[in-house]
């Protein structure tokens, strides 16, 4: 069968302490045997070792530059894109601004987080 996009995977690299970049290498995802079609990528170079993002973008696979959600996608900020959820992600680290909201907890019932 023909390599498509689906077949893809990667991984980026330690960060060079030096430049404070790292690098994005592609493979094909482990068990995929395909041959013709999508080739794999050029290796991304020069990536920041951090890049952070606003609430409402995320950081796609080996890109320079948060993107704006597309609509049912979700990220808090910090570069993750979330499309759904059972528990709630490791990768989420919390912040909150709000001086008061009446001693009320937020829950996260299925997919949607609510304030109650």
């Amino acid at each position: 069968n023909e390599c498509t996009k689906d077949d893809l995977d990667g991984f980026y690299t330690e960060c060079d302490i030096e430049t404070v970049t790292r690098e994005y290498h592609y493979e094909y995802a482990e068990g995929v045997t395909c041959s013709g079609g999508v080739s794999l990528p050029e290796t991304k170079v020069g990536l920041p070792c951090v890049q952070t993002c606003e609430p409402g973008f995320y950081l796609p696979v080996g890109e320079r530059e948060c993107r704006e959600c597309e609509a049912g996608y979700f990220s808090v900020g910090g570069g993750y894109l979330f499309e759904q959820w059972k528990d709630w992600p490791i990768e989420f680290e919390w912040e909150t601004y709000c001086e008061t909201n009446n001693g009320k907890d937020f829950d996260q019932p299925g997919e949607i987080i609510e304030q109650g």
